[in-house]
């Protein structure tokens, strides 16, 4: 249940006031004296009725006058409820909006369910007289009381499961007779014997309930399908809530555990610390002799370095030829390349190619086909016009030459007016073909130009789709032409870039072997490397020369010594070193903190997949939601469709017994039904609420004192950022572990602490008790001790804990009320409302 709205017609200070409730997360701030306690009380009374006057207790009667109460809007299993109070009208109205139907006290009992104003205020209510009785209280009282607050509602759940098991036990008994359920039933029972006598008289009846029947084992099927799908579903949304755990153990399984078992770990260490003492002694010799030698300042760490790694020396100068070959070959691909690109570029601009859609070939099947096209369109280029035939001269020249030969054979009258009109007839014949001879017949060159126009139209279009730029058609019939061209130049460009790419690489395995066998090695080219290596050759060449000469046996005899010794070291290190890719012992040192890392990797595992098994998750148990919504969504439909069916089978059967006897035991049995079912509903809603409150009751009893310490933990890590990790109890005492192990006891921490874990108490317990409580939290000035950076976790604490309940602050806080606005949170100010 949550609130939706508040309208205050009178209540305190506030007249004609309207407060809107958010889904989740929300503030109400105001100064002192703003209204947030009678705001509070508000729905205080409108839930549970108005306050009785008691003296030296506040009275929230209007003092201007108005009427005493208001409305409230909830949003209930029931659907949104209207509750309207008065303290001039003896019981309030309660509306089912969706509905329709109104009702009264009891209808309000039965949507709150088992909660009354006791039990509201002592599992759902926060307020600051609770931080201010917990700071007056001794180190033992105070741990009873955030004992009690975490398990508050235990007790009062098993009180109230009491009182509603008793009322159950005064509708229904499974083998009683006088509670009425039984009575009604046993009622009911006979009657249905005395319908069927009736309906055996008709046989389609019988049909239709057989139909009737069917549909409902369908429908009950469908159902229970529904049922398991949803579960799978609340299943998965659990595993949603164990991604991020999910995520991180498959990154740290990633990590290869130690290579080394802890004894050749230390056995390593043991040999490196050896050896550190050992190079100690050398370099103190070595700077002995080089002093008696007057080698220059600054070298005996190098020369030191020289003469103990002469092998590895040798092994890296034997490798020079492969080196400056390889460089050479990388400048010759360098230049190939770049002067591959630039002929690339010229074509590319040239004719308008593009290296985001390529020009393309044609297949040898494609140029054939394209070049009888192109012959066919040079052959209607070229061709000349066509001239149409015109027969009309000829016809009106014929028929002037018959009207002459005639005219000759009639009288002078008519002989005259033929010869005219054969005159005329010629002329016409004469005229016509002179027309003919001058214009050119575009009716017949219509056709020629159509099919042209055609061609050209196809040649643009496979233009365009094998991006040829610029390139005409007929140069793609040649066998060097642009494109191929390109596309050479491409693959060239191609290829040298691959190879390119293999001989830096063989460079780099150079540089990078080079850089762990020579620790001081500049880090530049190999080339640059190789030649530092030849320098610094010559130079600790130079310094042994000058140490032969210098007479100092002795001193070089004990260093000869110890480097034996360092190199028996090195030589017992040896195979140890190999399994963890090691090749000499001074990198002992820089592998120490990878091989931490493992183990951490490795306990960090542990601890996930601990985490994860108390979540009932695992990284292979994970249901897709599509499938299963898609599912959901369809057996809905199915239940839909046969409770539409189910119903008119119910409407034909109601119309066969519309007459005589049958028709009156039906509307008896119809009537008993429905105070059976009214009856049922109750007895049901008082088992379902008996069955709530025991478990309630379990789950937040001592018993489950563990799972609740852990949860306060984790709030309180969340609150005090990390700081405090664990509450532990011991024995009766209730100890506080911080990030560096150290307990700590109550009377030990500051104010705002205690503050912290009393609130990490109570988040703790709404969140063991999930969308079951039901009702919304209040909490009115719960962290007045708190400075901002503790009042910065304990909004991100609450909006997090928001997704299940709805959370509403009363404050005077101004930083709190300012954090809302910065993270754009819902937030009202009191002084705008009244």
């Amino acid at each position: 249940m949550r609130l939706v709205k508040a309208e205050i017609v009178g209540f305190g200070k506030y007249h004609e006031a309207t407060f809107d409730f958010d889904q989740g997360l929300q503030l109400f701030y105001g100064a002192n004296e703003a209204g947030k306690s009678t705001l509070y009380q508000f729905l205080l009374a409108m839930l549970f009725g108005f306050p009785a006057k008691r003296k030296g207790q506040r009275d929230f009667t209007p003092k201007s006058g108005a009427r005493y109460g208001g409305r409230l809007w909830l949003e209930t299993v029931y659907g949104q409820v209207e509750i309207q109070r008065f303290k001039d009208e003896k019981k309030p109205q309660v509306l089912l909006i969706d509905q329709g139907t109104t009702g009264d006290e009891a209808l309000l009992k039965k949507i709150l369910g088992p909660w009354n104003k006791e039990s509201f205020q002592t599992v759902f209510a926060f307020q600051q007289e609770q931080l201010q009785e917990g700071k007056a209280l001794g180190e033992e009282d105070l741990q009873k009381l955030l004992l009690s607050f975490g398990l508050a509602g235990s007790e009062v759940f098993l009180q109230l499961a009491e009182v509603w098991d008793k009322d159950a036990r005064k509708i229904f008994l499974k083998k009683g007779s006088q509670p009425l359920l039984n009575q009604k039933l046993t009622t009911y029972e006979a009657l249905l014997v005395k319908i069927q006598q009736q309906r055996q008289l008709t046989g389609q009846y019988q049909q239709l309930m057989q139909q009737a029947q069917a549909l409902t084992s369908k429908l009950q099927q469908a159902q229970e399908t529904l049922k398991t799908l949803e579960i799978a579903q609340a299943r998965f949304e659990r595993h949603q809530l164990a991604a991020p755990l999910l995520a991180e153990l498959a990154e740290v399984s990633q990590a290869s555990p130690p290579q080394l078992t802890e004894a050749a770990q230390a056995k390593l260490q043991e040999l490196f610390q050896a050896q550190q003492k050992l190079s100690g002694q050398i370099k103190a010799l070595e700077d002995e002799l080089l002093q008696q030698s007057g080698v220059p300042e600054g070298y005996s760490q190098d020369y030191q370095w020289y003469t103990t790694h002469q092998a590895l020396l040798k092994e890296i100068f034997q490798s020079g030829e492969a080196v400056e070959a390889n460089q050479r070959r990388l400048t010759e691909i360098q230049a190939l390349v770049a002067d591959k690109k630039q002929q690339l570029d010229v074509l590319t601009a040239k004719y308008h190619f593009s290296l985001n859609e390529p020009p393309q070939t044609f297949s040898a099947e494609q140029l054939a086909q394209l070049q009888r096209a192109l012959q066919e369109y040079q052959q209607l280029t070229n061709a000349p016009t066509p001239k149409a035939k015109n027969n009309l001269p000829i016809f009106l020249g014929g028929a002037g030459l018959l009207s002459a030969v005639v005219s000759f054979f009639l009288p002078r009258a008519g002989r005259v007016t033929l010869l005219v009109l054969s005159l005329l007839l010629l002329a016409s014949a004469g005229f016509k073909y002179w027309q003919h001879l001058k214009s050119k017949p575009q009716s017949l060159a219509k056709p020629l130009a159509a099919k042209r126009a055609q061609y050209e139209k196809e040649f643009t279009e496979i233009q365009a789709s094998y991006h040829l730029g610029d390139v005409s058609l007929a140069a793609m019939l040649l066998p060097e032409n642009p494109v191929t061209q390109w596309q050479g130049l491409v693959t060239e460009i191609t290829d040298l870039t691959y190879e390119l790419q293999r001989q830096q690489g063989i460079e780099a395995l150079f540089q990078k072997k080079w850089a762990q066998q020579v620790p001081f090695l500049p880090t530049h080219t190999t080339l640059t490397s190789w030649q530092w290596l030849q320098s610094f050759q010559e130079r600790m060449g130079q310094i042994a020369f000058a140490q032969s000469q210098a007479g100092a046996k002795n001193l070089q005899q004990r260093i000869y010594t110890q480097q034996q010794k360092a190199q028996a070291l090195e030589s017992e290190a040896a195979p140890l070193l190999q399994q963890v890719g090691l090749t000499y012992l001074y990198q002992w040192s820089e592998k120490v903190e990878e091989l931490r890392q493992q183990r951490f990797a490795l306990a960090r595992k542990e601890k996930l997949q601990a985490q994860l098994l108390a979540l009932g998750a695992s990284p292979e148990d994970v249901v897709a939601t599509e499938d299963v919504s898609d599912q959901i969504t369809t057996t809905k439909d199915e239940i839909s469709q046969l409770q539409q069916t189910l119903e008119n089978v119910r409407v034909n059967s109601e119309y066969l017994v519309q007459d005589g006897t049958l028709q009156e035991l039906e509307q008896n049995r119809a009537n008993l039904a429905a105070e059976i079912y009214e009856l049922a509903v109750s007895y049901g809603t008082k088992q379902v609420a008996v069955s709530l409150m025991e478990d309630l009751g379990k789950e937040l009893s001592e018993q489950r004192l563990p799972q609740l310490l852990q949860a306060v933990g984790k709030f309180l890590s969340q609150l005090t950022q990390g700081h405090y990790l664990r509450i532990l109890l011991k024995g009766e005492e209730l100890r506080l572990q911080d990030v560096l192990g150290q307990l700590w006891e109550l009377k030990d921490l500051s104010s705002g602490t205690k503050d912290q874990l009393f609130l990490a108490f109570r988040c703790a317990f709404f969140q063991i008790g999930g969308q079951n409580l039901g009702l919304p939290v209040i909490i009115d000035d719960g962290w007045l001790r708190y400075d901002t950076n503790r009042k910065e976790a304990l909004v991100t604490c609450l909006l997090a804990l928001s997704s299940q309940h709805q959370i509403i602050l009363l404050t005077s806080d101004a930083q709190l009320q300012q954090q809302f606005a910065h993270r754009q949170l819902s937030y009202q100010t009191l002084g705008e409302t009244l």
